[in-house]
């Protein structure tokens, strides 16, 4: 009898160690613990503070779960812009200085979308070369077509002058860009005799921007909407394909360091008066109207 008694606290003590060790994985797991209930039933959340200032607060419970196959990422100059297929227009052509753009992304989690939206706070940051301090931004969505003011998710503004943020929800992945629009002028790039432009980038990292021009059939000659900016700042590379069909990149050179034609463009928009009369006097400005890229 004493046997069977011993041997039944055995298997006892067996079963509860198995059940706490259980219960510990399980909180480690999910500290939530919202048993079956939905996220948007479960109190707390959780805020993520980029590098940035801008800040991200989730459900602390739908973060929990999510934390390790969600993207938050913070694009800071062209490499990243390039390396997500961004650009710097927005849908009606115009160029845009970015004060905070983010990208949030769900794919690898199996979902588009959380069960509850996070609150996102953009923190207005312009470069001090982008001469923008002092105005008001916008927020841009870019769904894979190119920038746009989102018609059905508000943000609005608040803080001060110097400590300004830009307040929106969303519960889908998204590329977010606190931006304001900026002028800029068409330049044209020139390729070597015998060669053909089959790929432009153009890229400027302050102010940043990025432009990716790929003609539907190589071109000799290409023009572009350049930001209005110092030359000595933007950074051009070229891929070429020459008559026997060889294609060749050229290595990332500046702008100012081209060959170029005589003719300046001046960004600044003329008054009427320069417009009619402009070319009395000869025009000043930061580009040429022509660039010969190398071979």
């Amino acid at each position: 009898m004493l046997s069977v008694t011993n041997s039944f606290m055995k298997k006892l003590l067996l079963y509860v160690l198995i059940v706490s060790t259980t219960l510990v994985v399980i909180a480690q797991k999910n500290p939530c613990n919202p048993q079956g209930l939905p996220y948007i039933k479960v109190p707390g959340d959780t805020t993520v503070t980029l590098q940035s200032g801008t800040t991200l607060t989730f459900n602390r419970c739908e973060f929990f779960d999510l934390r390790d196959c969600m993207e938050i990422i913070e694009i800071n100059d062209s490499a990243d812009l390039r390396r997500e297929g961004l650009n710097m227009y927005d849908k009606e052509g115009n160029i845009l200085v970015t004060c905070g753009m983010i990208k949030i992304d769900f794919n690898k989690c199996g979902k588009k979308c959380l069960d509850v939206p996070v609150k996102i706070r953009v923190k207005v940051r312009f470069p001090d070369c982008s001469g923008v301090t002092d105005e008001i931004p916008a927020l841009y969505f870019n769904d894979g077509t190119g920038w746009e003011k989102p018609k059905n998710t508000p943000a609005r503004l608040t803080g001060s002058a110097n400590d300004r943020y830009l307040e929106l929800e969303t519960r889908c992945g998204v590329f977010i860009n606190c931006d304001i629009p900026k002028k800029g002028r068409k330049i044209k790039f020139i390729a070597p005799k015998g060669n053909k432009i089959k790929e432009l980038r153009l890229g400027i990292n302050c102010p940043l921007y990025y432009y990716d021009e790929k003609p539907i059939e190589p071109q000799r000659k290409v023009k572009v909407k350049m930001l209005c900016t110092a030359s000595e700042r933007v950074m051009v590379q070229s891929v070429q394909i020459s008559s026997s069909d060889n294609v060749t990149g050229t290595p990332s050179t500046k702008l100012s360091e081209l060959k170029h034609g005589n003719r300046r463009v001046n960004c600044k928009e003329p008054k009427f008066f320069g417009k009619l009369f402009g070319w009395l006097s000869p025009s000043k400005g930061n580009f040429r109207k022509k660039y010969y890229l190398p071979d």
